[in-house]
C-alpha cells in the first residue's frame, strides 16, 4: 500500500541546471575522452567546474564556488594539463 503525504509550502522538486560543455580531451594515464562542464547554480554558490569521463559520465574533478566564471575555466584548463600530462 503507498501513503502518499503532503506537506503545506514544500519548496518545488529540484531541476537540475544544464551544463554548459567547455572542451574535451584525452586522459593520459588510460586514454579515456574527459569533457569539462561549467555550471552556475546561485549567488551564493556561484560556478562549479566538473570533469567527467566522456563515455561512462563517472565524475573524475570538481570544483565550485569560483566567484567568477573566468576563474572556473582557468582552474579546469590547469586540471586538463595536468590530466594530460600524466
Amino acid at each position: 500500500m503507498k501513503v502518499c503525504i503532503s506537506v503545506p509550502n514544500a519548496p518545488p522538486p529540484h531541476k537540475p541546471r544544464p551544463a554548459e560543455r567547455m572542451f574535451e580531451f584525452t586522459r593520459a594515464s588510460d586514454g579515456r575522452r574527459m569533457v569539462v562542464d561549467m555550471l552556475f547554480h546561485s549567488d551564493s554558490y556561484r560556478w562549479e567546474a566538473r570533469i567527467v569521463e566522456a563515455d561512462g559520465g563517472w565524475l573524475s574533478h570538481s570544483r565550485g564556488r569560483f566567484a567568477t566564471r573566468a576563474l572556473a575555466v582557468q582552474w579546469a584548463e590547469q586540471e586538463r594539463i595536468a590530466l594530460e600530462s600524466i
